[in-house]
């Protein structure tokens, strides 16, 4: 399911090794004052890693949105990418593709079009140390990687390549760079996806939806990351904005949960984060 609601997430947890995480609060007043209220907790044991998944879920008159963070201690698990390159339900694509060990499956990088007018995925990806697409050369882009087990994100200008690192996937713009956010943003409110690591090298999953893909601005989405790390005591180094749109989503294997749009999508490639 997407944009999953409370009472269906509270079932899900019989089967499931995260901690789940629920408030409600209206999202203009949580920007504006840069606050979260306190979620309610459902505590399970995550083995072999120690890991929450949380939910907010904001609603004001017209819309409504569910914030999604996820941290993950340093070095407790591995990044591999996919290139999938298929449209279709994004659901069942996301379900299909995803593995046993994986904890959490993220959307990835943009799409374009070839020369016969085909979809076409964009950007840097590494597989196994292998370049399986080129570098695009975005101004604002940054790269996702894993280099020795150790997960990392960093500017595009100062990424260094395979054979230094084994995993990669290139997306823009950069939220956070060398601690700090890299606004101005471009762009309205949509449905969001990024990547990040603290300080301290816990690697962050964010993500924002809601069901008319209006979301939150690139700013708003900084500005609720920025805050969650500073309430839980860390300090953000890095985060990298995925596709957002209809393309951001998140997939949570254990408890059959999906985030973001639920239809006909063309999908370039997918972000897979297992326990080690």
């Amino acid at each position: 399911m997407n944009v999953a609601s409370p009472a269906r997430i509270g079932r899900s947890l019989a089967g499931g090794a995260v901690v789940l995480a629920l408030s409600n609060q209206p999202a203009s007043q949580a920007f504006e004052q840069r606050d979260f209220s306190e979620p309610h907790s459902y505590r399970l044991p995550c083995r072999p890693v120690e890991c929450s998944f949380e939910v907010h879920s904001f609603s004001s008159g017209r819309s409504d949105a569910r914030w999604c963070w996820l941290a993950l201690p340093p070095r407790s698990v591995t990044l591999t990418t996919a290139e999938i390159h298929r449209s279709g339900d994004i659901n069942a694509a996301f379900s299909r593709e995803a593995r046993a060990s994986d904890l959490i499956v993220t959307s990835g990088g943009y799409f374009g079009y070839d020369a016969k007018n085909r979809y076409m995925p964009l950007g840097l990806l590494v597989s196994q140390g292998r370049v399986v697409r080129a570098v695009k050369p975005w101004r604002t882009g940054g790269v996702v990687s894993q280099r020795s087990g150790s997960i990392d994100v960093t500017p595009l200008g100062g990424f260094a390549g395979p054979p230094e690192v084994d995993e990669a996937l290139e997306s823009m713009p950069l939220l956070f760079g060398n601690g700090r956010v890299m606004a101005p943003f471009r762009g309205g409110a949509a449905n969001r996806a990024a990547i990040g690591v603290a300080a301290d090298g816990t690697v962050i999953i964010a993500g924002v939806f809601a069901p008319a893909d209006r979301a939150a601005t690139l700013e708003q989405f900084a500005e609720f990351m920025n805050t969650a790390a500073r309430r839980r005591g860390m300090t953000i180094k890095s985060v990298v904005a995925l596709d957002g749109g209809p393309s951001a989503h998140l997939f949570i294997p254990s408890l059959e949960l999906h985030f973001g749009f639920d239809g006909e999508r063309y999908v370039p490639n997918l972000l897979h984060f297992a326990a080690r």
